[in-house]
């Protein structure tokens, strides 16, 4: 999934704006000549040199030079940035729009050197719905099949504000990762696995993007809370099956269940990217006729036999919904909220988890003053769109927010739909305080 937001190491707080610019070109001002870079870097491939070279020491201890690049590449999309309008604040900051496929803000400042230090990318933000009716019918607009819940989650577990076939399992994408991290912190829970341990990256373990680690050296060791960072900040896909072949199929599958799962059977086996890729997209296109048709512990044969010997580097990716009820992963908005109340309970002794899941905030962009503390993670193929959010309130309450989306038959105007999705989480977001 697009990942259309990225806080950096210094918050901006940016003041009252003057009148832009009427020439749409960055000004001469320190900030000026950053924004001029990313603009630049976001139409081709950016080294992890290059990126140093433009930004700030704080700014690469959160975020390194390789996760940023990626997330540069992520969110600029194929066709890079291109520049609409300037407004400068400052010689030290601005905030500028930039089209992305979508209308995309970019809040930018710098330190006394002239690098970047603060950065935030968003999409320009839809109105919000301002009543569950009139979320009810934007939502049911988006797709032909969709879910929604928004719930308090206290001691008792998820206590529902509104739901649309909340308890209805669909296909999920990415959001599944939720449940990699739960059985990685469970492994280390258990003295199976620690944080800092060191894992080498394996060629026959990497998959296709979103993410970075598919170009990192075979043989090059990450401890596994980067491996976490990476999956859930970038939905890195490289970095999910490392920790799947890690902790092992079953001890990801155990913590379906273990997270309140209504039907983990749906996601048993538990498929790695590389194995989702290479069955949909591979150039046997019998391969996934042949793994439907088995049994599921022969399924589990098959995939070691049959899919994963098989290059990943042979997929060509499809861009219309295929093989979405069958081949991909189940979950529904009350299995999320389920699963961000487990995960909530192992942030208490486990601070990487919050870590992983506070990196990037999918471009939601509340005012932190109102809700300090917002996880994400959402999922995204041809045909299937899910975003599920955890947000803390000022007051201390806690709520999960969730909407999943499939069509069968056409792929979705991708930009567009998440960012209805934002404006309907947003909206959501203000009903549950209202």
């Amino acid at each position: 999934m697009a990942v259309l937001a990225l806080a950096a190491a210094a918050a901006l707080a940016l003041g009252a704006p003057v009148k832009a610019a009427a020439a749409p070109v960055p000004p001469d001002t320190p900030a000026g000549a950053q924004l001029a870079w990313v603009i630049d870097a976001s139409h081709r491939p950016v080294t992890p040199e290059e990126v140093q070279a433009h930004t700030a020491p704080a700014f690469l201890a959160q975020f390194p030079a390789a996760e940023f690049a990626g997330l540069l590449a992520t969110i600029a999309g194929p066709a890079g940035f291109s520049l609409v309008s300037v407004t400068s604040l400052a010689p030290d900051r601005l905030t500028s729009d930039v089209r992305a496929g979508v209308l995309v803000r970019i809040d930018l400042a710098v330190d006394a050197a002239g690098l970047i230090q603060g950065i935030l990318f968003a999409p320009v933000a839809r109105p919000t719905p301002r009543s569950w009716r009139a979320l009810d019918r934007r939502l049911h607009a988006l797709a032909p099949r969709v879910s929604f819940l928004a719930a308090r989650v206290d001691a008792d577990g998820c206590v529902p504000e509104h739901a649309v076939a909340a308890d209805v399992a669909r296909p999920l994408g990415s959001t599944v990762k939720l449940y990699v991290l739960g059985a990685l912190a469970r492994a280390v829970a258990r003295g199976r696995a620690r944080w800092d341990e060191r894992l080498a990256i394996r060629d026959a373990w990497k998959s296709l993007p979103s993410g970075i680690l598919q170009d990192t050296a075979a043989g090059t060791p990450l401890p596994l809370r980067r491996y976490a960072n990476l999956m859930i900040s970038i939905s890195d896909n490289t970095a999910t099956d490392h920790l799947v072949h890690r902790l092992g199929r079953r001890a990801v599958e155990a913590q379906l269940g273990r997270f309140g799962m209504a039907r983990p059977l749906a996601n048993s086996p538990f498929l790695t990217t590389r194995e989702l890729f290479v069955l949909k997209g591979g150039p046997d296109r019998s391969l996934i006729r042949r793994y439907l048709d088995l049994a599921r512990p022969a399924r589990r044969r098959f995939l070691v036999r049959r899919v994963d010997p098989r290059p990943v580097t042979a997929v060509k990716l499809w861009k219309s919904p295929r093989a979405t009820d069958t081949v991909e992963y189940f979950a529904s908005a009350s299995d999320l909220c389920r699963a961000y109340a487990g995960l909530g309970r192992q942030a208490r002794t486990q601070r990487p988890v919050a870590r992983a899941l506070s990196r990037s905030d999918g471009g939601l962009a509340l005012p932190s003053s109102r809700w300090p503390s917002v996880w994400f993670k959402g999922g995204s193929e041809p045909g299937v769109l899910t975003v599920a959010y955890r947000l803390r309130a000022s007051d201390g309450r806690t709520y999960v927010v969730a909407a999943l989306a499939n069509d069968r038959r056409r792929d979705f105007d991708a930009f567009a739909a998440e960012q209805e999705l934002l404006a309907l989480v947003r909206g959501a977001a203000g009903l549950v305080r209202s």
